[in-house]
């Protein structure tokens, strides 16, 4: 992927760290999934936590969110 969003294989405390720094509600990152191969997560900052959601292709090769 090519977008500025997307951040590969870095881990979920890095990503915290990163958004931590960021400072601003809403501001995200999408990275690859450190358990599941052909997943991904999408980290949000808000009010200065970090939620995660992981994204899975489902049987039909569609994404789906699942929350945690």
């Amino acid at each position: 992927m090519d977008q500025c969003w997307y951040h590969g294989n870095i881990t979920r405390s890095r990503a915290e760290d990163l958004l931590s720094k960021v400072g601003k509600d809403g501001s995200f990152l999408v990275r690859a999934s450190e358990s599941i191969p052909s997943a991904y997560a999408l980290c949000v900052l808000y009010r200065n936590c970090v939620y995660t959601y992981r994204i899975l292709p489902d049987k039909e090769n569609k994404l789906i969110v699942q929350v945690s």
